[in-house]
């Protein structure tokens, strides 16, 4: 059609210059050839306008029927609204306990959205749940481990599929996902913007407390907010022939230190809450006793602590409705602008918090409990992509599952092998993700203890192995993965390496990082596999080959919501053959996961000839720089520099 469109606008322009030469040129012998030319060239010019005047009135039909039928949309727009730390299971759609807390995600879920019951992230640290999540890639995959290790431009993303199929990407908040080398290709824009992220700390350095990660209210307009309003300003700027974008919005709530705006910060009364998983259960692996050591914890009285840990948690759940105070300013936007109409909306979070409960704060790289790796996945997909609202899909998925859904609404064709599955047909069907054996919801007890079953949901609700393929489909119903910790070998995933400093005590992470440099089984390699009724977490490590026995865990999550009765050493039978079941799944889905292949295909032929090589007497390089380094007769040092290689 481009063509057409622009040989009749040529064709005209070619008349025109045809007819020039014509009137400037004299004498018969050229003015016949100048009007043979012309004839050839009208008849010519002739047939071409005909056959693009025919086919742009047949594709011009074609055109009115496609923009007069609804089931033909172009592509959606897409936003990624993501806080920082938010467990699942304190929003108001997933059961919390706190009333009113979360009214903008209510409502969005009410009004335009579905609900994952049971999304799970990869790894429970910032950049490396964001970099599974942005590859489809479990951790494993690339070794991803480490909290300064980020993708680089030679490695896939999402946002660099979007903008090489002409998305404009922008992006507001933090990073914790790519490296330097990779924002050329993958966004249009990417800022964070300054103002407050949290007040002062609550207690002395002399207190007990002081490592709670406590802190006073923040007083002056947020990081988040300020990032929030500078991506609504660009919104109101489309128009509706803009090109299609991808909105990101990391953000950095409700991520401790545990501070937020008032009226936020106080919004909840710690006595109104219902009690919290106990801190002194037994049968847990030992990073909960370590952490509460190095954190002071076990020091304090029976009184100091539970009115600690609950004030926690209150300030907590109120950092949580200050973010969605948040999103209720951009979910106003896009209906103000009509954008919802034409966007795909996802809200979800890297990991979740313990805030409090079993007596611990923030995270643990090697935890692997519910409140870590269970996360809102929420997603409006508007309803000229078929779309539906007030949907709920109880079937555990992946939070990396969004690169394949992303990919199919955006008709992009994936250039690598990823591990996610498409949550379009949930999006556009949630009861399919109802059946084949994924009926419960769990953590939605209430505070007398009861069962959060969904009414008319089976405990036990049998076996398929159709919704997902194996191992994330399997006898024991659909299952999700999640890993962390690092191994021995790794020396340097571990955080707080004296690189150049060494951590300081006046630190709030100062506990952490000791824990992790002098106590490092206790942050070993983890694995689990989840389903709707059961969770074995697995440990271990190269230097304690008994570690699995003594801190992996399996909890039945029917009876046992909060996961505080460990069964992984039961010898009851019927348990002891679900951990060999669980067990063999799990190590499948490492298996079958463990790497992925390069597509690039290199010639096997190609030879370089001879490559010289010049000496150079310049000091004395890293050996880990570049090989051939050695010394003369003289003994003083020779290297050798392959040309184009300094």
């Amino acid at each position: 059609v481009r063509s057409c469109h622009a040989r009749l606008h040529l064709q005209g322009k070619e008349g025109e210059e045809h007819t020039r030469l014509h009137n400037n040129n004299t004498g018969a012998p050229r003015q016949q050839y100048t009007e043979d030319l012309k004839s050839i060239m009208a008849s010519r010019l002739h047939s071409q306008r005909v056959l693009c005047v025919v086919l742009l009135a047949l594709v011009g039909g074609q055109v009115a029927t496609m923009a007069s039928n609804s089931n033909m949309p172009g592509r959606p727009n897409f936003i990624f609204f993501q806080p920082d730390e938010m467990r699942a299971d304190v929003l108001g759609t997933y059961g919390g306990s706190a009333e009113g807390l979360t009214p903008n995600f209510d409502a969005f879920v009410e009004e335009s959205a579905v609900r994952f019951d049971q999304p799970h992230v990869s790894y429970t640290v910032c950049s490396q749940s964001r970099v599974a999540f942005a590859t489809g890639w479990p951790t494993h995959v690339r070794g991803y481990r480490g909290i300064d290790q980020l993708l680089h431009s030679y490695e896939p993303n999402l946002f660099k599929y979007l903008k090489n199929n002409s998305y404009e990407v922008q992006w507001w908040g933090k990073n914790d996902m790519l490296a330097t080398d990779s924002w050329e290709d993958s966004v249009n824009s990417a800022q964070t913007l300054g103002g407050d992220k949290w007040g002062d700390n609550l207690y002395d350095v002399d207190d007990l407390r002081n490592y709670s990660m406590l802190y006073t209210p923040v007083t002056n307009d947020t990081s988040d907010l300020n990032n929030l309003a500078a991506a609504i300003s660009w919104l109101k700027t489309r128009s509706a022939d803009s090109d299609p974008f991808m909105l990101y919005l990391p953000l950095s709530y409700p991520h401790p230190p545990y501070s937020c705006p008032e009226p936020w910060y106080s919004s909840v009364d710690p006595d109104s809450l219902p009690p919290l998983r106990p801190h002194d259960l037994e049968g847990k692996p030992d990073y909960h006793a370590l952490i509460r050591q190095y954190r002071n914890f076990d020091q304090l009285t029976a009184d100091q602590h539970d009115e600690l840990m609950r004030k926690i948690h209150a300030v907590y759940l109120g950092c949580v409705s200050y973010s969605d105070y948040l999103f209720g300013l951009l979910r106003d936007t896009l209906k103000e602008t009509g954008l919802d109409q034409t966007t795909a909306t996802f809200v979800f979070a890297d990991h979740g918090d313990y805030a409090g409960d079993y007596g611990l704060v923030e995270k643990w790289p090697s935890g692997l409990d519910d409140i870590l790796t269970r996360v809102p996945l929420l997603i409006s997909l508007p309803e000229a992509w078929g779309g539906v609202a007030n949907g709920s899909v109880a079937a555990p998925v992946q939070v990396f599952d969004i690169v394949p859904t992303v990919l199919e609404l955006a008709n992009i064709t994936a250039e690598h092998t990823h591990f996610g599955e498409s949550l379009v047909p949930f999006l556009q069907n949630p009861d399919l993700g109802n059946t084949a054996g994924a009926a419960v919801a769990v953590g939605t007890v209430g505070a007398s203890g009861e069962s959060g079953l969904t009414p008319g949901a089976s405990a036990h609700p049998g076996t398929s192995d159709t919704l997902f393929e194996w191992p994330r489909g399997g006898p024991d119903g659909p299952a999700a993965f999640a890993e962390g910790g690092y191994s021995s070998y790794d020396t340097n995933d571990f955080e707080g390496r004296c690189d150049p400093d060494c951590p300081t005590p006046d630190s709030i992470y100062y506990p952490k990082v000791m824990q992790e440099q002098n106590e490092r089984l206790s942050v070993c390699r983890a694995a689990s596999i989840r389903t709707a009724t059961h969770k074995l977490v697995y440990r271990s490590d190269f230097t304690d080959r008994t570690k699995h026995m003594r801190d992996s865990e399996l909890y039945d999550l029917v009876a046992d919501p909060f996961e505080l009765n460990n069964l992984y050493n039961s010898t009851d039978s019927d348990l002891v053959q679900l951990k060999h079941r669980l067990y063999h799944r799990l190590m499948d889905w490492l298996f079958l996961t463990s790497d992925v292949s390069n597509w690039a295909e290199d010639s096997r032929y190609s030879m370089p000839g001879n490559i010289s090589f010049e000496y150079s007497n310049r000091g004395r390089i890293d050996r880990h720089d570049l090989a051939g380094i050695g010394e003369d007769a003289d003994g003083k040092p020779i290297h050798w520099w392959a040309n184009g290689l300094n």
